[in-house]
């Protein structure tokens, strides 16, 4: 009989996780579309100079919005039982920091402007101070959500935060406000996306807070908290420095190169990782499940971004042109110089979630320390001397980072660096004949003379092929997971 509920908790916890992977990437989808028909409307309407701003605003929300991501949410789903003292207490910490966040924000914007030679950056930052407090006022419902595998409530919230974006933000460009209208269309996004998710969770606080509670999850959500703190902070010091360093312009098309990369990493990352971490949490006592667990997840990422990254570098100028306009060919040099070691910051996606469901956060917060120190070390030298070497040594940066981080999972797992090489090496097969067929697919468009969406399709369509034809057999069996969920 143990072993028959065993069987059953196990099968349960594999349903629960392939309901979860299918409703992120429903939603993942919707969000993308959505997503990326507005982007392309406002790059083509819009400047560099003008996205060099909305960039900067992007990296002050992933900071500010902390609280309600992260921390406290983690914490709650990482413990084995949560009353409502807990939820509560967690709730208050996190619409705490929030507001604490939000003051030093309204307070600190005219510096900020000023440090960054864009006095937009004034009125745009303040701008940001209630979506963010709203954002750490749905901590606690998000993570509610996730810990119940309830995904397809957390995908319908984060749908209408991007409607949100996408009505705003183009509402204001046709109104003639081109200057506020990434900027209001990000404020609205958060906005939305808080209110649905406390909406579709219903958990408010219930009780007073506890000082007991508040000790049961201080110290995990603490750690997290500074890591993820740190994960942000380096993540987006690449662009404070070049922006400071380089003007909005530069910082306009490094962004829109570092965006278009990063664009499958972080499409994995929400659809696999999010579910990765309760799902691994179930089993954090059984190093075996783990390993398996976590090289599937090498191995389908490795399939998924290696050949992206590769078919992105050798057809930046085809899709920046066809995509976002001739104004923004000029990002292919730096795209193509980050391709190498975004390839290998996509392999990296999990090694997060294994670090918290082992109670090992603080390896998350000493890797980004390390990649924080390198990127501000490394763009100090050379920022200064253009894009291009600035993104040769952020690729270096997210190479070296990547194969730390990897080797630190195998040591708390107890797994060979030989079995995940082995999860990566389909990957890199795959990505060396879509390489090849990309290029035979430029050397067509060259030769026949086309451009624009015409051109992009001949560049594309020689690796799509490749792709269907060699992994035909995984793409049935995810359709054949899918179809028996």
């Amino acid at each position: 009989m143990p072993q028959v509920a065993d069987d059953l908790i196990q099968t349960s916890s594999l349903s629960a996780f392939a309901r979860g992977i299918r409703d992120t990437t429903f939603g993942e989808v919707g969000v993308q579309i959505l997503r990326l028909g507005s982007l392309v409307l406002l790059a083509r309407a819009l400047s560099p100079h003008e996205f060099g701003p909305y960039r900067v605003l992007l990296a002050i929300s992933a900071f500010a919005t902390l609280p309600g991501i992260s921390g406290v949410p983690d914490a709650l789903i990482q413990r084995d039982h949560v009353d409502n003292a807990h939820a509560s207490t967690g709730w208050w910490m996190s619409v705490a920091l929030s507001m604490l966040l939000a003051v030093a924000l309204y307070i600190g914007a005219p510096f900020i402007a000023d440090m960054m030679h864009m006095p937009e950056l004034k009125e745009g930052s303040r701008m940001l101070c209630i979506p963010i407090i709203l954002e750490g006022a749905s901590a606690v419902a998000s993570a509610d959500l996730r810990r119940r595998m309830q995904f397809g409530a957390v995908a319908t919230a984060e749908v209408a935060a991007e409607l949100a974006f996408a009505g705003v933000s183009i509402s204001l460009l046709m109104l003639g406000s081109g200057q506020w209208c990434l900027t209001g269309g990000l404020a609205a996004r958060l906005s939305v996306h808080a209110i649905a998710l406390t909406w579709l969770s219903g958990c408010l606080p219930r009780t007073k807070p506890t000082l007991t509670a508040a000790r049961d999850i201080a110290r995990f959500s603490a750690t997290v908290l500074a890591g993820q703190g740190l994960l942000v902070a380096s993540s987006n010091a690449d662009y404070i420095i070049i922006g400071s360093m380089l003007g909005p312009s530069a910082l306009g098309i490094y962004g829109m190169a570092w965006d278009l990369l990063r664009f499958a990493p972080n499409r994995l990352h929400r659809v696999i990782v999010r579910v990765a971490l309760p799902a691994f949490c179930r089993i954090k006592e059984d190093n075996k499940r783990l390993a398996d667990g976590y090289c599937r997840i090498v191995d389908s990422c490795s399939r998924a971004i290696l050949p992206i990254a590769v078919c992105a570098a050798v057809a930046a100028p085809e899709i920046l042109g066809a995509v976002y306009g001739p104004h923004w060919v000029s990002a292919a040099v730096p795209m193509r110089l980050l391709a190498p070691g975004l390839a290998l910051l996509g392999l990296r996606l999990a090694v997060g979630p294994v670090y918290y469901s082992k109670d090992r956060p603080g390896l998350d917060f000493w890797l980004h320390g390390l990649r924080l120190g390198l990127i501000v070390l490394t763009l100090s030298m050379v920022g200064r001397f253009g894009l291009a070497s600035a993104s040769i040594a952020m690729s270096g940066v997210e190479g070296a980072i990547s194969i730390l981080g990897q080797l630190m999972v195998c040591s708390i797992i107890g797994m060979s660096v030989s079995r995940l090489i082995s999860a990566a090496v389909p990957g890199f097969q795959l990505a060396v004949l879509a390489g090849v067929a990309t290029y035979c697919g430029s050397g067509m468009v060259e030769f026949a003379g086309v451009g624009g969406w015409v051109g992009l399709g001949l560049v594309i369509v020689p690796a799509a092929m490749v792709i269907m034809l060699t992994q035909s057999g995984e793409l049935r069996q995810i359709v054949r997971g899918v179809q028996a969920i």
